[in-house]
């Protein structure tokens, strides 16, 4: 196994970053709105109920990443490309992975407290 190996570095790096962080705000969620701590959105700032919500869930979906990285990481040391392709496949992941994240709180949200 390459210890230099993105497909290893990366998500190792990556995954128990989302995963403590999502279990630091599932264990201690703000309680009221804020603008420093949480997941802070338009739409998840609305209304104090709103905001218990949109904390819960993407605090679940951040320790879900969490995991889904680190799982990640057990296949690239398996799976072997080169550096400058397995750096660029983590970075999108890792994008990616956010993007989807805010995209599924914002559509529970909005599912859960129609307008």
């Amino acid at each position: 196994m390459e210890i230099t190996n993105p497909m290893i570095l990366i998500p190792l790096a990556v995954g128990p970053i989302f995963f403590i962080i999502g279990l630091i705000q599932l264990k201690f969620p703000p309680k009221k709105i804020n603008h420093t701590y949480g997941y802070r959105t338009k739409s998840s700032m609305r209304s104090q109920e709103i905001w218990d919500f949109a904390q819960q869930f993407s605090a679940k979906e951040m320790i879900k990443g969490g995991s889904f990285f680190l799982l990640l990481a057990g296949v690239g040391t398996v799976v072997k490309v080169n550096e400058i392709l397995g750096t660029s496949l983590m970075l999108i992941l890792v994008i990616g992975f956010a993007i989807f994240m805010f995209s599924r709180t914002e559509k529970a949200i909005n599912k859960q407290f129609p307008q």
